[in-house]
C-alpha cells in the first residue's frame, strides 16, 4: 500500500512537541513514529472511508475520544457541538494544545482508491452530496491521535513533555455561532503553545514545512447592511469599498 502524507505529518508533530530535541537523536524520534505508525494508518484509513461533514462528525469524534481515553487522557466530548478535548497531567510545566479538524468536505470521491470513501449523505440545505476526506483532515487527526500515542506512552522517559498536554479534535470554524470558545477558554487550562500541522500539496513527499504566523488562513463573508437614503448610502459604499482596496481606488 502506498503511504503519502502521513508519514511526513506524523514526524512534523512528533519534533514539534520535543521542546528538548537537541538532547533527542532523530533516529529515536523516528522509532517512536514507527512505533505507533501501523495504529495511526488503520485509523486514517476508517477515517477515511467514513467521512463526516461539519456538524455532523459524531462517530469521528466517538472515535477520537475512545482511543485517547484508552491512553489515560481525561476526556471530555460535545465540545462546541462535536469538539473532543483530551487532558494529559505530567508534572509541572508548560500547557502544550495539539489541535486538529474532524470535518470532511461535500465532495464525491474518485480516486478510484481501495479505501475511496462512498458515503453519500444530505447536508443541512437537504441536497444530496458525496463526503470525502479531500482536505486531509484524516492525515491530520491519525497523526494528531499517533502524536497523542508517543506522549503517553512512557511517562518515565518523559522529561521533554512534562507538563500539561491539551489535544484538542475540533470541527473546521472554531468560534462560529454556537461554538461558545468563552466557555472552551475557562473550562480548559490556558495552554502556552498551541500546535497544528495542514497537509500541503506543494511540498513534495517527505518534506516538513513550516511558518511563523498565520498561514493557509481563511475566514467567513461579512455582510454590511447600511440603512438610510439611497444617495447616502451609495456615498458611504463607495467609501468602504475605497478604503479597503490595497490600492486605494
Amino acid at each position: 500500500m502506498k503511504r503519502y502524507f502521513l508519514p511526513r505529518a506524523m514526524c512534523a508533530l512528533a519534533l514539534l512537541l520535543a521542546p528538548r530535541i537537541g538532547a533527542q537523536t532523530s533516529s529515536s524520534v523516528a522509532g517512536e513514529v514507527r512505533a505507533v505508525y501501523p495504529r495511526s494508518e488503520a485509523l486514517y484509513l476508517d477515517l477515511h472511508q467514513h467521512p463526516e461533514l461539519s456538524k455532523h462528525e459524531v462517530e469521528t469524534a466517538a472515535k477520537l475520544a475512545n482511543e485517547i481515553r484508552q491512553l489515560g487522557y481525561e476526556v471530555t466530548t460535545g465540545v462546541g457541538g462535536t469538539g473532543v478535548v483530551g487532558i494529559l497531567k505530567n508534572g509541572t510545566g508548560p500547557t502544550v494544545m495539539l489541535r486538529t479538524e474532524l470535518d470532511a468536505l461535500p465532495v464525491t470521491e474518485n480516486t478510484g482508491l481501495a479505501f475511496a470513501s462512498t458515503v453519500r449523505t444530505k447536508d443541512d440545505s437537504g441536497m444530496e452530496v458525496g463526503v470525502a476526506h479531500a482536505c486531509g483532515h484524516d492525515i491530520h487527526m491519525a497523526a494528531w491521535m499517533g502524536t497523542a500515542r508517543i506522549m503517553a506512552g512512557d511517562r518515565t522517559k518523559m522529561a521533554r513533555h512534562a507538563g500539561t498536554h491539551w489535544p484538542a479534535s475540533r470541527r473546521t470554524g472554531v468560534g462560529r455561532q454556537g461554538d461558545d470558545s468563552r466557555w472552551i477558554a475557562h473550562a480548559f487550562p490556558r495552554p502556552d503553545f498551541a500546535l497544528a500541522v495542514h497537509d500541503d500539496a506543494r511540498l513534495p513527499a517527505g518534506i516538513v514545512g513550516y511558518h511563523a504566523g498565520p498561514i493557509l488562513t481563511n475566514a467567513d463573508a461579512l455582510t454590511i447592511t447600511i440603512f438610510g437614503r439611497v444617495g447616502t448610502a451609495r456615498v458611504l459604499k463607495r467609501r468602504w469599498i475605497r478604503s479597503s482596496s490595497p490600492h486605494g481606488q
